[in-house]
């Protein structure tokens, strides 16, 4: 669905959301995450967004726990 396409690319440009969370709300692999992001992303936007998700650190954060439970 488009609309599942346009939040999960929202949630994975977010520095506050991991590919977890994204997993837990949407059931995506980071693998397919990062496949949509490159599919749907300037090739300099995608090049960027993967610098910077390769800079964080691995794992759970509070703020993105809060995030997914909201959006419930």
């Amino acid at each position: 669905k488009e609309s599942d396409v346009s939040e999960i690319i929202a949630m994975a440009l977010s520095d506050h959301v991991s590919f977890h969370n994204i997993k837990l709300q949407h059931n995506i692999s980071e693998k397919d995450v990062k496949l949509l992001m490159r599919q749907n992303l300037k090739p300099g936007s995608y090049k960027a967004w993967r610098k910077r998700v390769t800079k964080r650190v691995p794992g759970e954060n509070i703020t993105s726990e809060i995030y997914f439970w909201l959006r419930e």
